[in-house]
């Protein structure tokens, strides 16, 4: 019975060490997500590429349509 305590307890501990290392590391990884610089405006240097040309062509269509 002491036994089963013990291995209770020593994974409880550890479960808790589990949840604050997680909950640590989602703090920073959402500030890097939220900090873009102008994520609204496209500059013209970064569209250098076909498949950039497309997905701005596509990002254009579909603000026309929701207008």
């Amino acid at each position: 019975m002491r036994n089963a305590i013990k291995n209770a307890r020593v994974a409880a501990a550890g479960l808790l060490a589990v949840v604050a290392f997680t909950v640590a590391g989602c703090d920073r990884v959402r500030d890097n997500l939220l900090t873009a610089p102008d994520p609204d405006i496209i500059q013209p240097s970064t569209v250098t590429s076909a498949d950039a040309a497309e997905a701005l062509r596509v990002g254009v269509l579909t603000r026309i349509r929701q207008v």
